[in-house]
């Protein structure tokens, strides 16, 4: 176990170092690398995709996991905390800025977009209507469920569950449970 323990350690130390000397690279080497490995299953693309997130994001903590086939866009805009894990398939688009807390699972399918169109703008020409930006806020343990959609200006507090499927497009309290289209509050976690 002590062998484990030491080889734990090192890891640890060799992934810090890794990190420094990674921010010392052109951003434009971690906007590739994680376009380049965005499908990838390896250990290294795991890696690989951490060290772009450290490099591109405007905070990102430590023990992130970003699955193969996630989508990040606008990722200077994008705020992760320590032990967070984005699933495959999801989509999260911080153009209004998004932050994401601790001990936060991001379920497979699941889209986080920051921002709206003011379709009262231009109605004959819906495509190039103006964005509306909003911030979206995950405070800490929180378990989004399999194909949620959270939209702009939602602040979700901690110790929260949005069960698969929802529509998020209002805040929700602490310790709750949140299901439906669109989601309501549906139990209280006691």
């Amino acid at each position: 176990m002590k062998s484990k323990t030491k080889l734990v350690r090192y890891l640890l130390k060799v992934r810090k170092k890794f990190v420094k000397l990674w921010a010392l690279s052109p951003k434009f080497i971690s906007r590739f690398v994680l376009n380049y490995f965005r499908n990838g299953t390896t250990y290294f693309a795991f890696g690989l995709r951490y060290l772009a997130l450290q490099r591109l994001a405007k905070s990102c903590g430590e023990k992130v996991v970003i699955f193969p086939g996630v989508f990040l866009k606008n990722i200077h805009r994008l705020e992760i905390g320590t032990n967070v894990a984005i699933h495959e398939m999801s989509y999260i688009d911080a153009y209004g800025g998004i932050k994401i807390g601790n001990d936060v699972a991001i379920s497979h399918g699941v889209s986080i977009i920051s921002f709206d169109h003011d379709i009262n703008k231009d109605k004959l020409n819906f495509k190039n209507c103006p964005p509306i930006i909003g911030q979206i806020i995950l405070e800490n343990n929180i378990w989004v469920g399999a194909g949620v959609r959270i939209l702009k200006n939602v602040l979700i507090e901690k110790n929260s569950i949005i069960a698969a499927g929802s529509l998020v497009n209002k805040s929700c309290g602490q310790n709750t449970i949140l299901a439906g289209v669109p989601a309501k509050v549906v139990k209280k976690i006691i």
